[in-house]
């Protein structure tokens, strides 16, 4: 278990981190409404105190209505070069956290994963998940050893945005 003190000295720009995913989040809902699809970013939450960090975890980014009922979508960018499925420098790609989807409720539909300048995106339908690799790795920004998801690139879908 990682400590509520660890939490602070290992990731002092969470905030930062936060509010810099929102504005990732915007530019993913603006894709999909491109789409035609009915798509509402969820409000940001930021906790004043650590403590309260349970209190915080949040219920989605998107809200999207997909063949008439309302499904969450994470949105998700990588610091990862890539213009194409081809030229993907890996055989997966991160999807999340273990924990976040294994307490995800409603669980997400889908996980939009971005390139590093939000250009082109991975689509990985959660259909798929008996076929992700739970992989424990080092997460250099929360500096620690995590338990990731990660669905192999195949089983996603490429689009431009």
């Amino acid at each position: 278990m990682v400590s509520l003190k660890s939490y602070e000295e290992n990731d002092p720009d969470f905030v930062e981190d936060l509010k810099r995913s929102d504005k990732h989040v915007d530019k993913v809902v603006a894709w999909l409404k491109a789409k035609g699809i009915h798509a509402v970013k969820r409000p940001l939450r930021i906790r004043e105190k650590i403590e309260e960090m349970s209190k915080f975890s949040d219920k989605g980014d998107i809200e999207a209505v997909v063949n008439g009922s309302l499904q969450r979508i994470e949105a998700k960018q990588r610091f990862i070069k890539f213009t194409s499925k081809e030229d993907f420098p890996y055989d997966t790609i991160i999807v999340d956290v273990a924990h976040a989807w294994e307490k995800a409720n409603p669980k997400p539909m889908a996980y939009i994963l971005t390139n590093r300048s939000c250009t082109v995106c991975l689509v990985v339908s959660t259909k798929t998940s008996d076929r992700w690799i739970k992989k424990k790795r080092w997460d250099s920004k929360k500096r620690r050893m995590r338990v990731f998801y990660e669905c192999p690139i195949e089983l996603t879908k490429f689009h431009r945005m």
